[in-house]
């Protein structure tokens, strides 16, 4: 592979197999798995790692291969950030046929049933561990699609740059959000979103195509969101995505994870909420005391009439006579997320 190419990695395996020809890709979990469909999340390259290996980059997902099982030891697995885990390919004396390597290890294998991408030693130059590597020409075809619904607004992080579509109506457009004087202050961006850049999507309701966009681009300055491109579950205090009473903003996120820790005791838990992939969030800081933040584009705030939340549950705050609060200022009971508090 040639560095700086972006290529699909296809199954070899004769045509009467159901797997033949379908391609490598990394779902919302981060796992490797196989499908026919031609898409970003198919889109690998090979990033130079030492003598003949590679890290392996998803471009949709901005993730790297991060598996080291050994035989049958389980589904390959993908991480958004540089994975210590190099692949090595190995011609398997078939005309462009080869094998993938990770670490020296088992094979990565195109599993029966499933559609997995598991670690295999599997040497058949016409089986499940055997792959076609080839060039994609023209990868700004290729493109994510997000919706955005009656409310008007969505969140996005992508892995890639991505061309930003025409967003038609007052305001609308692609945003970061900085917390300034109690309101989440929005900048446009222009042209062409960064990798890795977590934004709202203001639009009227309908589906965008986000393409894959080349050349250089600078990084945004001052903004702070943050985003997943995987499905994860996140431990810090934030803010998501919602609607409530009429008023869009960020609202303060809920947890609704409860998930055992493997790293010391596995009767410890911990408390999580879920970000899905492609999403953004607001991570809460120092000072940032409010229970949620409408936005504010230019000297003006924006609400609509739709009660939705994107990322699950938010947390909003009444007292005991049934209204809104924004601060908790004051002891006494009140109800936050459905719950009756005590606060001392």
């Amino acid at each position: 592979p040639t560095e700086g190419a972006f290529y699909y990695i296809s199954s070899a395996m004769p045509s009467t197999d159901g797997r033949s020809g379908q391609k490598m890709y990394v779902n919302n979990d981060g796992a490797m798995q196989f499908q026919d469909a031609a898409t970003l999340a198919n889109v690998f390259q090979f990033v130079p790692a030492g003598d003949n290996t590679f890290y392996l980059y998803n471009v949709e997902r901005g993730t790297y291969l991060n598996t080291n099982k050994g035989h049958n030891g389980g589904q390959a697995t993908a991480v958004a950030k540089t994975g210590t885990v190099e692949v090595a390919i190995a011609n398997m004396g078939r005309a462009n046929v080869v094998s993938i390597i990770p670490n020296g290890g088992a094979m990565l294998h195109a599993q029966a049933s499933g559609s997995q991408v598991v670690a295999w030693n599997n040497t058949d130059n016409a089986g499940a561990s055997a792959w076609i590597i080839s060039e994609v020409t023209d990868i700004t075809e290729l493109s994510h699609e997000i919706t955005v619904g009656e409310a008007g607004y969505a969140t996005l992080c992508l892995g890639y740059n991505a061309a930003i579509p025409a967003l038609a109506g007052e305001e609308c457009g692609v945003y970061t959000a900085a917390v300034v004087d109690g309101y989440a202050a929005m900048t446009k961006v222009e042209g062409v979103l960064p990798a890795n850049t977590a934004v709202i999507v203001k639009a009227t309701a309908g589906t965008y195509n986000f393409n894959y966009a080349t050349g250089e681009v600078s990084a945004i300055e001052n903004n702070e969101l943050e985003g997943t491109t995987i499905n994860a579950n996140i431990t810090e205090d934030a803010y998501v995505l919602g609607v409530v009473e009429g008023e869009v903003g960020l609202y303060t996120a809920a947890n609704n994870v409860s998930t055992d820790t493997t790293n010391d005791d596995p009767e410890v838990t911990y408390e999580a909420w879920k970000n899905n992939a492609f999403k953004a969030y607001l991570p809460k800081t120092a000072g940032m005391n409010a229970a949620s933040y409408s936005f504010r584009f230019g000297e003006g705030t924006t609400g609509i009439n739709e009660v939705t939340t994107e990322n699950g549950n938010v947390k909003v705050i009444y007292d005991l006579t049934g209204r809104r609060v924004e601060n908790i200022t004051a002891p006494g009971i009140y109800v936050v997320g459905g719950k009756k508090v005590l606060v001392k």
